[in-house]
């Protein structure tokens, strides 16, 4: 956790129900111990959400999600989970489950791990201040050797760094700040330095927008869409991958209005030939939040209020005309909580605490 804040309304739902006489509890985890801030889902119930509990954290602590069985009920399928947090900014997490042993570029919110950066670079919706960075590895690096994280910005690294060094697992900036302009593409570096021991690394860092109360989903797949065929992906790219069927592909926000889309192709289309990409509804309905990338490498944007109630499944449409070169891309949504379902909560937590598993 990049920064101190107090989290509520957990909220859960389910693609199945648990059955009958069967349940999931689903348990916020902070430091690898339970909180209060937990819903238990049973029966012929598919959602729960957690209004009378709080948890608090302070910046460094680990903070994960549980799920516990009882009565061995029915798969759940996907899962939707998101929480709130008081902070004055949005907390960002990474978690990279594979082992870091050469430089690589890390997505800001999913699983979009390349050693190419612009197939993980995020494309920034508005402008703000990046800060707070920390850092975890699995395992230290041992002896003189390291792995830095640096946050990089269109191509170059910023004073917002860390490394973790020798016997070390952990460190953390909290002195430097990085300032971003809407179409900005971000990218977490992990460079290594004398042969490091393998290890996963996690790392979160602070986002503060210029403007209170919005909030952002950034995309960086290091997989390329079909150039032939219509796909889906969540909009945070959470499992950094392209796939024909939409409705595992999708997360619940809750109340909030999205504003702004912008995307990237990392490799021109070809003349005469285009990705186009669209903000979905519930697998049914396409938004007026929809960019062309034609023949160029520069961000697309498109402005309209698209307002999401608390049930609503938001996806990524991707549809390629004339056999496009594949590309990879880089996106971003901004989602303005002070505008939707009539709340005045200002920010909401993303990526492990967002997207469905």
């Amino acid at each position: 956790m990049p920064v101190t804040t107090d989290l509520t309304k957990l909220s859960i739902t389910l693609t199945t129900a648990p059955g009958a006489g069967k349940s999931w509890t689903f348990t916020v985890m902070k430091n690898g111990s339970a909180t209060s801030l937990a819903v238990t889902i049973s029966d012929t119930a598919t959602a729960a959400t957690d209004l009378a509990n709080t948890a608090s954290f302070t910046a460094g602590d680990t903070i994960t999600l549980r799920a516990v069985p009882s009565g061995t009920p029915t798969d759940s399928g996907v899962q939707y989970f998101n929480v709130v947090s008081s902070a004055a900014g949005q907390p960002l997490f990474f978690c990279a489950n594979n082992p870091v042993t050469s430089a690589q570029f890390n997505s800001l919110m999913a699983d979009g791990v390349s050693t190419t950066e612009s197939r993980s670079q995020c494309v920034m919706p508005c402008d703000g201040t990046f800060s707070n960075l920390y850092a975890q590895l699995t395992a230290a690096p041992g002896g003189a050797a390291s792995k830095t994280f640096t946050l990089r910005n269109n191509g170059s690294g910023t004073a917002l760094t860390c490394a973790i060094s020798g016997a070390a697992t952990t460190n953390n900036d909290t002195t430097h700040s990085v300032a971003v302009v809407a179409t900005d593409r971000l990218v977490m570096e992990v460079a290594v330095a004398s042969s490091p021991a393998s290890s996963s690394s996690f790392f979160s860092v602070l986002f503060t927008p210029t403007t209170a109360g919005d909030s952002v989903l950034l995309f960086g797949c290091n997989d390329d869409p079909s150039a032939s065929a219509t796909q889906y992906n969540f909009p945070d790219a959470s499992l950094a991958s392209w796939t024909a069927t939409e409705t595992n592909f999708q997360i619940i926000l809750g109340g909030w209005t999205l504003k702004k889309f912008y995307a990237r192709t990392d490799v021109a289309s070809g003349a005469a030939k285009d990705y186009t990409f669209t903000i979905r509804l519930n697998a049914t309905t396409s938004t007026a939040l929809a960019v062309t990338c034609a023949n160029t490498t520069v961000a697309q944007s498109t402005t309209a209020d698209v307002a999401v109630i608390s049930t609503d499944k938001i996806s990524i449409m991707s549809v390629p005309t004339g056999t496009p070169t594949v590309s990879r891309q880089n996106m971003g949504i901004l989602v303005n909580a002070t505008a939707g379902g009539g709340t005045t909560i200002k920010d909401i937590i993303s990526m492990g605490l967002l997207f469905p598993r």
